[in-house]
C-alpha cells in the first residue's frame, strides 16, 4: 500500500505569507499547534512557527528535531528550517 499524497506545504506557507504581508508586518508567529500542523505537517506538544518574508522557522525542543528533519526529507513535513530551542 502506498502513502497518501501529502498536502502542498509550500503553497500553504506561501498563502500565509501573502496574507500577513498585506498587513505590512515583518513576520507572523504561529503558536497554535493545530495551525502549525496544518501549515507544515508537524505534530508536537510545544513549538512556534515564525514566518518571515523569506523564511519559515520552526522552533522546537530537542525531542522533535530529528523526527521533523526526517519527515521533511520525505515530504511528510513542510519546507521549514528547524531551530532547536533549549530551555523554556
Amino acid at each position: 500500500m502506498t502513502d497518501p499524497p501529502h498536502p502542498d506545504w509550500s503553497a500553504r506557507l506561501a498563502t500565509l505569507r501573502r496574507r500577513w504581508q498585506d498587513q505590512r508586518c515583518d513576520a507572523c508567529v504561529i503558536n497554535s499547534l493545530t495551525n502549525i500542523f496544518y501549515l507544515c505537517g508537524v505534530r508536537a506538544s510545544a513549538g512556534l512557527l515564525v514566518q518571515s518574508h523569506d523564511a519559515s522557522d520552526l522552533l522546537l525542543d530537542g525531542r522533535y528535531t530529528t523526527a521533523v528533519l526526517a519527515d521533511r526529507a520525505t515530504g511528510r513535513a513542510g519546507p521549514v528550517t528547524v531551530q532547536r530551542v533549549d530551555g523554556s
